[in-house]
C-alpha cells in the first residue's frame, strides 16, 4: 500500500511503480492555529483598512514557484493605476528581483511557520502560483492555510488546487501560468467586491474545518 498526498501523485504510483494500492491522503491545516482570529502581526496592525491584501508565500529561486506571474500581474495592477488599493505581501526566500517589482509589492523575508497566521489574518486572498511539471503531485500546504485562515484562494491550473476550488466553486480563480492579465483581472476582481470575498473565505474556513485537518 502506498499512501500519497494527491491523486495525481498516486496515479503516477500506480502507473509508473505498479503499485496496485494506494490511498491518498492530502495536506492539511490546524484551525485553531490558522485562524481568521489570529492576532496580526504589527507591521500591518496600522495598515490602511481600504487597503486590498494578497499574500504569497514561497521560495522565489525554485523552479516550479511561478514568481514571474505574480510580478507580471503586480506590474500590470500598477500600470492601471491601482483604482482598488491592490497590495502584494511576499514572504520566503529568494527575492532577488525584488528591485524590479512594482511599488504595490512588499516582501518581508522569511517568517517562522508557526507565525504565519498572524499575516493570513490581515490577507483577503492567498496565492499559489506553479509552473506545469513537479510541482502537480504535490499537495500545496499553503493552500489548505490560506483556507483555514479564511482567505479567497487564487491558484494556477494543478490537480490538487483544481479540485479544491472546483469544491469551493470558484474555478473561475483557476489561473493559467503564463497569463498574468487574467490573474490581474481576477484579483481586481474580488477587490471590487469584498463581499464576495469574505464569503468566499468563509467558504474555505468551513471546507477546511470539515475535510482538511490534520486530524481528520
Amino acid at each position: 500500500l502506498a499512501i500519497c498526498v494527491s491523486q495525481h501523485l498516486a496515479d503516477y504510483v500506480h502507473t509508473h511503480l505498479g503499485i496496485a494500492r494506494t490511498l491518498v491522503v492530502p495536506n492539511g491545516s490546524d484551525p485553531d492555529l490558522y485562524t481568521p482570529t489570529a492576532p496580526v502581526v504589527k507591521r500591518l496592525q496600522q495598515a490602511d483598512a481600504n487597503t486590498f491584501n494578497v499574500l504569497w508565500i514561497g521560495s522565489a529561486y525554485v523552479p516550479w514557484h511561478n514568481f514571474k506571474l505574480l510580478a507580471d500581474a503586480a506590474s500590470l495592477i500598477w500600470a492601471r493605476g491601482n483604482p482598488k488599493n491592490v497590495v502584494f505581501h511576499l514572504i520566503g526566500q529568494g527575492m532577488n528581483q525584488m528591485r524590479d517589482m512594482a511599488p504595490n509589492v512588499h516582501y518581508y523575508g522569511v517568517e517562522d511557520y508557526e507565525k504565519l497566521p498572524q499575516w493570513m489574518s490581515a490577507m483577503q486572498v492567498g496565492l499559489c502560483l506553479y509552473r506545469p511539471g513537479p510541482a502537480d503531485y504535490s499537495s500545496p500546504l499553503k493552500v489548505f492555510d490560506y483556507m483555514s485562515s479564511g482567505l479567497a484562494v487564487i491558484a494556477t491550473d494543478q490537480p490538487q488546487t483544481r479540485m479544491l476550488l472546483n469544491e469551493l466553486q470558484t474555478p473561475e480563480l483557476i489561473m493559467s501560468p503564463d497569463d498574468p492579465e487574467k490573474l490581474a483581472d481576477a484579483i481586481e476582481s474580488l477587490a471590487a467586491d469584498r463581499s464576495r470575498t469574505a464569503q468566499i473565505g468563509r467558504r474555505a474556513r468551513e471546507l477546511s474545518i470539515h475535510q482538511y485537518t490534520w486530524k481528520r
